[in-house]
């Protein structure tokens, strides 16, 4: 059996570096106290490296297995899914240290970091974590080379740059292959909702969420647009809509649906064609879209493809109002783009939208009634106020001009800093406080409507979005989450109302940012982040910069897909078959090997000539001026008895130079301490001294 001290030390060191850096990426996802393991386990076996520790006994193992796998359990509540089952392998991965006693456990540690490094990718595939996996390419290569070298081979850095050499003729061959093979879809979907939530809009809505989401810096997607894009006060992105209104929370609520309803009423997918109330949609829709191509329009239509970064959610965003073609989105009775299966990756859609078009005029009593429900008790303030101005007999168009001007005529503030509501959260707000954010003036609104019997409901998005001019796109950000309401008005349909901009308008025509500039609270208590110092323009002009590298890398890179391959290959082959990819494959494959093939060669050529050596032939190269030509395969000393031959007066000068250069050169130069290496060097300094001052004249 081979022992610990057969697998080389320079080998060892780079396994230790290779597996640091393979789980470093995982420890901010997987549970602390696995991370302390994994810490652990790497320290354990630097100090048996090290000659301090011992190998743990079979027992100890057994134990660290046992309680390891039961934490995973516990903490996940299943081995299933990508969370438990990477947090699983990173397990086994940092046990497998403490066995390292053969070359062959280094082995199959060394082939295990390879599979860890691919297991990032189901979390994080951005191109600073492909940058960085290619570091940690790098460091198993090299432990994986070491592991052929002999022990007596002490610089670790030639054995990374022979890795780092081999990663590179590799490229060539992974790009024919990720261009090439055909892109085949998975056999079966994972579950990556098991390892915690995403930074998002939720389907209950509070103060509180909201004041977290105008603090975070997080992209929520991108937007691209076909031609013009909307002014920045039409950039409403409907997400979702709230009609249940507990007293203290909005939330989007449950259908209770009727005999009259139908749960494929509810969501339209393209190809269904159960929906009554979409083909109506579909109509006013198409006809619309005709109208806008007229000067007399009043209204505009808008094509733009959304890239979604991971929410772990179903709902979509779209402007008003939405309607995508595209499989697997769908469209809601209340007018929200919604996805098959939550988005747990980058998701790229397309839609159309037509700002200004009516929907629902005439209004379901179903939904009427949803639009109307209040609690039974809570808020009397607000109740009172809202039937006083009905019994008055202010029209529903009337009312909302009434809260609008309380908003604009009282000292409201448009502010993050709030106090801490009671259980009366609409009363005290509109008559005590009067300072609060989107949530709360949209909230009062739509509370006020109701009170006094017009249909009204919540709707959450974001508002607005920055322009990124490297890209013509925009980035719309979490703190762009905004609430607004809708209002039903008969004869109109559903009418956009945003009180906030009764308060602040800066929020809607000019985003968060300038709403907030006199109390100083847009992104307080952030520091690391260059959002906030967009105003530095060499700062903002990089991050862009990057986030345009990121589209680029997201739409043509991770987003290369089956349909994108297809066209790739037309534009290169033209006719798309097995047999004419197959052709492309080995031929690309060959010329790849070809030119891999060609540059060893030439490099093997290229032998590398240390600098005695290339002294002693400039030595040979002034006697062939005078007509003595070296031959090939002469040694120093045969050539230097031919030169005394024929040039006698030259006798004691060659001598002096062939017998230096047959001591320099056969003298080991191994095993020297620092004073011998050092006039090893000097005495090669006076030999090409002594070769220059040599000039041979003919007699």
């Amino acid at each position: 059996m081979q022992i610990i001290y057969q697998i080389p030390r320079n080998s060892l060191t780079w396994l230790l570096v290779a597996v640091a850096s393979v789980l470093a990426p995982h420890l901010t996802r997987i549970p602390l106290w696995l991370s302390v393991i994994c810490a652990s386990c790497i320290l354990w076996r630097v100090q048996v490296y090290r000659g301090v520790w011992v190998f743990p006994n079979r027992y100890l193992k057994l134990f660290l297995v046992l309680t390891g796998t039961a934490g995973i359990y516990l903490h996940y509540g299943t081995f299933v899914g990508p969370p438990a089952g990477v947090a699983l392998l990173i397990m086994a991965f940092a046990y497998k240290l403490l066995e390292i006693y053969t070359k062959r456990d280094a082995y199959v540690v060394t082939v295990l970091a390879y599979f860890v490094v691919a297991t990032e990718f189901l979390f994080n595939s951005s191109i600073p974590m492909a940058l960085y996996s290619m570091f940690s390419l790098l460091t198993i290569t090299a432990s994986l080379i070491g592991l052929n070298q002999s022990s007596s081979h002490r610089k670790p850095w030639r054995t990374a740059r022979l890795s780092g050499l081999i990663l590179i003729q590799c490229i060539p061959l992974m790009l024919v292959l990720f261009l090439l093979v055909p892109r085949i879809g998975p056999l079966w979907n994972l579950d990556f909702t098991t390892g915690g939530g995403s930074i998002g809009l939720s389907d209950t809505m509070s103060p509180g969420d909201f004041n977290n989401l105008t603090r975070s810096t997080a992209l929520a997607f991108r937007a691209e647009f076909e031609g013009d894009i909307p002014e920045p006060d039409q950039l409403y992105w409907r997400g979702l809509v709230l009609y249940d209104f507990d007293g203290k929370t909005w939330s989007k609520g449950d259908v209770k649906l009727g005999e009259h309803q139908r749960n494929n009423d509810l969501v339209y997918w393209p190809g269904d064609k159960r929906s009554t109330w979409f083909s109506e949609y579909n109509e006013e829709f198409a006809e619309q879209m005709v109208k806008t191509d007229s000067p007399q329009s009043q209204f505009e239509v808008y094509r733009y493809q959304i890239t979604l970064e991971p929410t772990n959610q179903v709902w979509l965003y779209g402007l008003d109002m939405p309607l995508s073609r595209q499989k697997g989105v769908g469209l809601t009775r209340d007018f929200r783009l919604l996805a098959k299966s939550p988005a747990d990756n980058l998701f790229q859609y397309q839609a159309d939208s037509i700002l200004g078009m009516q929907v629902d005029v005439e209004l379901p009593p179903w939904i009427r009634s949803r639009a109307l429900q209040l609690p039974e008790k809570g808020n009397p303030r607000a109740r009172q106020l809202a039937q006083r101005w009905r019994l008055e007999g202010a029209s529903d168009r009337a009312l909302i001009a009434k809260v609008l001007t309380q908003f604009n005529s009282q000292p409201f503030v448009y502010t993050l800093r709030t106090k801490k509501l009671g259980d009366d959260i609409v009363d005290e707000f509109f008559f005590d406080t009067q300072r609060g954010f989107c949530i709360h003036y949209a909230g009062a609104l739509s509370f006020l409507m109701r009170a006094a019997g017009v249909p009204a409901r919540v709707v959450v998005g974001y508002l607005g979005g920055e322009w990124n001019t490297l890209g013509d796109y925009l980035l719309i950000h979490q703190f762009d989450a905004h609430a607004w309401v809708e209002v039903w008005l008969a004869g109109e349909g559903w009418i956009r109302v945003d009180p906030t901009g009764a308060v602040s308008p800066e929020r809607i025509e000019s985003g968060i940012e300038q709403a907030l500039f006199g109390e100083n609270t847009f992104l307080d208590g952030v520091v690391f982040s260059a959002l906030k110092y967009r105003d530095v323009a060499f700062i903002n002009n990089i991050r862009l910069g990057m986030d345009y590298a990121n589209l680029i890398w997201n739409q043509r890179v991770l987003g290369y897909d089956s349909k994108l391959q297809n066209k790739f290959l037309i534009n290169l082959l033209g006719d798309v078959n097995p047999r004419t990819i197959a052709i492309a494959l080995f031929v690309s494959g060959l010329l790849v090997m070809l030119i891999i093939s060609l540059f060893l060669f030439s490099q093997r050529s290229r032998k590398k000539v240390d600098p005695l050596t290339l002294h002693y032939l400039r030595f040979c190269e002034k006697l062939s001026k005078v007509g003595v030509i070296r031959e090939k395969g002469e040694g120093p000393t045969a050539f230097a008895l031919r030169v005394k031959e024929e040039h006698e007066h030259l006798g004691a000068q060659v001598d002096t130079i062939t017998n230096n250069f047959n001591r320099l050169i056969y003298q080991s130069d191994s095993n020297k301490s620092e004073q011998k290496r050092l006039q090893r060097l000097g005495e090669i300094k006076q030999f090409k001294h002594c070769v220059k001052e040599f000039s041979p004249q003919r007699r």
